[in-house]
């Protein structure tokens, strides 16, 4: 898989791993602004359980993989066409 193919396919996984991991969860945000802005705070608590919970993750971790092995690929070919 080339380098292009493996971006797409990487950008498609964790973004659908993020999104059904986000639309089958249930929890609460919130955020606080304070004087000084050192009090100031925001709070994500989300919760996802059954099957959405285990593909979202294995999505997102499949993207994540992806990316970081197109970026090794794409450091390596850098490195070889400054060799050569």
């Amino acid at each position: 898989m080339n380098r292009q193919k493996m971006i797409i396919v990487a950008t498609v996984a964790l973004a659908l791993g993020l999104v059904w991991l986000v639309s089958y969860s249930n929890g609460t945000a919130g955020f606080n602004v304070a004087n000084p802005v050192a009090g100031s705070k925001f709070s994500v608590s989300l919760i996802t359980t059954g099957w959405p919970a285990l593909g979202g993750m294995a999505l997102t971790v499949v993207g994540v993989l992806l990316l970081l092995a197109s970026a090794v690929t794409s450091i390596v070919d850098l490195a070889i066409a400054r060799r050569g």
